[in-house]
């Protein structure tokens, strides 16, 4: 079982800012936020 991780959740996202104005950890994928799913995956 992983006690600690490091999500390497930074940066702007400026790339998707057109399409996507929240921070890119938000956007949705399946109905919850990418961050839910890396978190997930730990």
């Amino acid at each position: 079982m992983i006690k600690k991780a490091v999500i390497p959740a930074g940066g702007t996202g400026s790339r998707m800012r057109k399409t996507f104005p929240p921070p890119k950890e938000l956007l949705l994928i399946s109905g919850k936020p990418l961050i839910y799913h890396t978190i997930r995956e730990a």
